[in-house]
């Protein structure tokens, strides 16, 4: 295992993606039907997706960190990027109105507070999250590649979202190291 950073600062990054996971988590319908082993946070009790799914391991639910871009001059004091993570739900049952379409349903239910949740986050003492998109999605069937490479008998529904963040610029840049004496 890779040696951590020194300290583990807390930064947007880990406070937007602890908070996508408790409003997953509020949502009542989804914890009754998550088995917490079958949340994969990637933190230091767990780090990975399993790589073959029994019938115990779901349905699990994955929130993975992805793609980001930005812009260093959104004005002259302030700074953007957008961050994209991604939910993987992997429900174990080959049935789409039963089983999957609820589970998309409850997940985009849990992140209906998104404005509250996400815009109440602070860094250096202001609000950051200016907004949550749904970038894309996509439903894979049971028998498809990507699904039975791993072993998975049922849906895997793949939903990627995007928060944009906003910092003023000045809270973002580093400090010159002091002179020698």
């Amino acid at each position: 295992m890779p040696t951590p950073l020194p300290l583990e600062i807390e930064n947007p990054f880990n406070l937007v993606y602890d908070a996508l996971w408790d409003m997953a988590e509020r949502n009542l319908t989804l914890e009754t039907w998550l088995n917490p082993g079958n949340k994969e946070k990637f933190d230091p009790q767990r780090l990975g997706a399993k790589r073959n799914i029994t019938t115990g391991d779901t349905p699990e639910l994955i929130l993975t960190s992805d793609s980001f871009g930005g812009n260093f001059k959104v004005s002259s004091s302030s700074v953007s990027i957008s961050k994209m993570y991604s939910w993987q739900f992997t429900t174990g049952d080959p049935r789409l109105n039963k089983v999957a379409n609820q589970v998309s349903w409850e997940l985009f239910r849990a992140l209906a507070d998104w404005d509250k949740v996400l815009c109440a986050l602070t860094w250096e003492g202001t609000p950051f999250v200016i907004q949550l998109l749904f970038a894309e999605g996509v439903d894979l069937p049971p028998g498809s590649v990507e699904v039975s490479e791993r072993g998975i008998r049922g849906w895997t529904i793949l939903w990627n979202v995007e928060v944009h963040m906003r910092f003023a610029q000045e809270t973002l840049k580093i400090p010159p190291p002091p002179p020698p004496p």
